[in-house]
């Protein structure tokens, strides 16, 4: 009989038989639960021996909005007298939306800045990363130079590339969201480039900003360090550049990187390491990545 089951004992039961070819259910189904709220509501696990084919598929999935900068590059030092060190680099920015699969596990590596720099080399800034399932984001920290002398060059950071001086004045390290100016009067060295800017806290800040060459050129919007003897280290957790040494000093060191996440509060799992800083801005809740961490969504 049509709509009929037949029990089969200790709590079984068959819905039609081997000559019904379709059996109709109205309404919703629970399995493992006496209040269905959709039309097949399985509270618990589920073994599928042949597949199952779907016309839509529709998964927890949620998207973030992200920002990875690079950890800045050292500051060259000055050389004899009144031969000045150019500014390191700051730190890449990359900035964009990222879908995120519940359960899975993202890692945030946040880049290094580079060492002081001496009259031999200085150091490069370290790459920030934000990778996990079907995300892999790299902010290459920001570079260096690798010679010394009358002329200098800037040092560039794969983005954007350092200013140039004439006579003995060192020049600036490029931002992470522009050149470095260039210039040709002597004993003045070039500013240190602009940061990129970003508003990922619900706040416009730059962040990556180059260091001002030797002897005193001021270090770009987001925390480049300036020109100085010795250079002025880049701010830390902004990806700044070190500043260049003056005619005797040591340039500044980079300043680290730093990874932002930016999700909606709703689908927030709470679940970090690394102790990142919780705010909230509107609906989203930003973590702020100082050290090495991740977070489960």
């Amino acid at each position: 009989m049509a709509g009929s089951a037949t029990g089969l004992g200790n709590n079984s039961a068959v819905l039609g038989n081997s000559s019904i070819a379709t059996t109709i259910l109205r309404g919703n189904v629970g399995i493992g639960t006496t209040t269905p709220s959709t039309l097949l509501d399985v509270s618990g696990s589920m073994r599928v021996a042949a597949g199952i084919t779907c016309a839509t598929l529709t998964t927890n999935a949620y998207d973030i909005s992200y920002l990875v900068v690079g950890g800045g590059g050292g500051g060259f030092a000055g050389y004899q007298n009144n031969i000045y060190g150019a500014g390191g680099a700051g730190g890449c920015a990359r900035e964009g939306v990222a879908t995120l699969q519940p359960g899975s596990i993202y890692n945030i590596i946040v880049g290094e800045g580079g060492q002081a720099g001496g009259q031999a080399r200085a150091n490069p800034g370290k790459s920030s990363r934000f990778i996990g399932k079907n995300i892999y984001v790299v902010a290459p920290g920001g570079g260096i130079v690798i010679t010394y002398g009358i002329n200098y060059y800037g040092a560039s950071n794969g983005d954007y590339i350092g200013g140039y001086t004439a006579f003995n004045s060192g020049a600036g390290g490029a931002g992470a969201g522009g050149d470095s100016p260039s210039t040709t009067g002597e004993n003045i060295g070039s500013a240190g480039g602009p940061g990129y800017t970003s508003s990922i806290t619900g706040t416009a800040t730059a962040y990556g900003g180059g260091g001002g060459g030797g002897p005193a050129a001021s270090g770009g919007s987001g925390g480049g360090g300036a020109g100085g003897g010795p250079g002025v280290a880049g701010t830390p957790n902004t990806g700044g550049g070190g500043g260049g040494g003056g005619s005797t000093g040591m340039g500044g060191a980079g300043g680290s990187g730093v990874v932002f996440l930016s999700i909606p509060t709703s689908k927030y799992s709470g679940t970090t390491t690394g102790s990142p800083t919780v705010t909230t801005s509107g609906s989203n809740t930003i973590l702020k990545y100082t050290n090495n961490g991740t977070y489960t969504a």
